[in-house]
């Protein structure tokens, strides 16, 4: 066959070459899929492990612990540890400590101290 003024045995090479050069590109990308694959592979193990460790980190840590002074902290410190302060601080009145002198009953007289 010719083809463009060429000979049949340069049109035979032409033909060869582009054969072997499909056939090593085929190859090549054989071969890319496969290390892709391998590659994968070792990602998601790699992943997988990284999972299993934070787990374990996490299940081996000690319980949080709130400090103070943190919003939503259920952690109790200070006066507001003593329900008496916090009682007294809530009426506004300091003698509500157990001052018997300043504490009288509803005719206003001092209550007696036993």
């Amino acid at each position: 066959m010719e083809m463009g003024g060429l000979s049949e045995e340069a049109v035979d090479a032409i033909e060869n070459e582009a054969e072997r050069r499909a056939a090593i590109a085929e190859e090549a990308a054989a071969d890319q899929r496969r290390r892709q694959r391998e590659q994968d592979q070792i990602d998601a193990a790699v992943a997988v492990q990284a999972a299993e460790n934070e787990a374990a980190q996490v299940a081996d840590a000690p319980p949080a612990v709130a400090e103070a002074g943190d919003a939503g902290s259920d952690v109790v410190s200070g006066a507001e540890a003593d329900p008496l302060a916090a009682d007294a601080d809530a009426m506004g009145d300091a003698d509500a400590m157990g001052d018997a002198d300043a504490m009288g009953d509803a005719s206003g007289e001092a209550a007696a101290v036993e």
